[in-house]
């Protein structure tokens, strides 16, 4: 089983996200409708994440933005995006994230990022 923290601005792909990730056996021990609020949660959280979901558009913080303090806080972390923005593909890797996606994304590709954050570093 994996925790899952997600951060997703739209609250109807949230709500997909998590009963996904649920139905597929796995944790959701936070969820964040930006990247100020991934931040602030982050740091409260006693159990860190196994995964962070992250979008990059969002609200008063992007997920680049949000992605970069959250490995200030832990650089353990491991954060996958799944967005719109292709053209943020090089970014996203040189920040740190663990992958990319393009949105929508299914169970099967849920399943594969899954398997991504369990490989061994």
């Amino acid at each position: 089983m994996v925790n899952v923290f997600i951060v997703e601005d739209y609250k109807e792909l949230r709500n997909y996200y998590e009963k996904a990730f649920q139905i597929l056996g796995h944790n959701i021990i936070a969820s964040a409708k930006n990247g100020v609020d991934a931040v602030e949660m982050f740091k409260e959280l006693h159990q860190k994440p196994d995964l962070i979901l992250m979008d990059y558009k969002m609200p008063l913080k992007n997920g680049l933005d949000t992605t970069k303090e959250i490995l200030e806080i832990d650089n353990n972390s491991k954060v996958f995006f799944v967005t719109s923005q292709e053209d943020i593909k090089k970014k996203v890797e040189d920040v740190g994230a663990i992958g990319f996606e393009l949105k929508p994304i299914n169970l099967e590709k849920i399943s594969e990022i899954i398997k991504k954050v369990s490989e061994p570093n």
